[in-house]
C-alpha cells in the first residue's frame, strides 16, 4: 500500500508538470494571437485617422479605434506577464534554475487510433486509485480475521531451565553440589464475555 501511495505522488507530480507545460503552450499561442490582434487594431486606427483627416470618418470612429488599441495593448501585457509566471512555475516543478528565456513546443499531435476496450482494461489494471482500494480490501480482510480471534481461546506455553551450584565448607558431607532442573507449563484462557467489544471491532472492520 505504501508503494502505491508513493506511485500516486509520482503520478500527481507528472500530471502537474504536464498541466503547466500545456498552459505555457496555450499562453504562448494566446500571446501571438493578441499580438496579431494589436497589429490589426493599429492598422485600423491608422486608417481611421486618414479617413478623419480627409473627412470620410468622424472623430468617434478614431476614438473607438484608439480604445481597441489600448485594450489589445493591455491584454498583451497581461498575457505576457501570465506567460512569464507560468514559465516560472514550470521551472519550479521541474527543479530547474533557468534564468534565460525559453520556449516550448506548441505543436501537439493527438493519438486518436486508440482501442476503447483496450484503454478501459489498461485503466482497470493500472489505475493506482483502484489498486489502492483493492489493497485496502485485502488488508481489511486480515483485520477482520484478526478481530475474530477474540472469539477463540488463547494458549500459552512457558518453559524454564535452572542450574545451581553450591560450594560447602569442609565439614559438610558434600563439598560441592550442583542442581539442574527443567520445568514447563501450558495454560489455556478463554474470554467468554468481553462486553461485545470483539463483535464491535469485527463489525467496524466489515464496514
Amino acid at each position: 500500500l505504501s508503494e502505491l501511495e508513493a506511485q500516486t505522488v509520482i503520478e500527481n507530480s507528472l500530471l502537474q508538470i504536464f498541466s503547466i507545460y500545456y498552459n505555457v503552450a496555450q499562453l504562448t499561442e494566446d500571446s501571438k494571437n493578441i499580438s496579431e490582434s494589436l497589429n490589426v487594431s493599429k492598422q485600423r486606427l491608422l486608417r481611421a485617422n486618414y479617413g478623419f483627416e480627409y473627412g470620410q470618418n468622424t472623430k468617434l470612429q478614431v476614438l473607438n479605434a484608439e480604445v481597441d488599441v489600448n485594450n489589445d495593448s493591455i491584454n498583451l501585457i497581461n498575457a505576457k506577464q501570465q506567460l512569464a509566471n507560468t514559465k516560472r512555475d514550470l521551472n519550479v516543478v521541474l527543479g530547474n534554475v533557468i534564468t534565460s528565456e525559453f520556449n516550448v513546443e506548441t505543436s501537439i499531435d493527438f493519438k486518436l487510433d486508440v482501442d476503447q476496450n483496450d484503454l478501459i482494461n489498461k485503466m482497470k489494471s493500472n489505475n493506482v486509485r483502484l489498486l489502492q482500494l483493492d489493497k485496502n480490501l485485502m488488508i481489511n480482510k486480515f483485520i477482520i480475521k484478526a478481530n475474530k480471534s477474540g472469539y477463540l481461546p488463547s494458549i500459552g506455553l512457558t518453559g524454564a531451565y535452572g542450574w545451581n551450584k553450591g560450594n560447602n565448607n569442609a565439614a559438610s558431607f558434600v563439598a560441592v553440589s550442583t542442581n539442574t532442573g527443567l520445568s514447563g507449563g501450558l495454560n489455556l484462557s478463554w474470554n467468554l464475555f468481553d462486553g461485545g467489544s470483539t463483535a464491535t471491532r469485527v463489525n467496524n472492520a466489515k464496514i
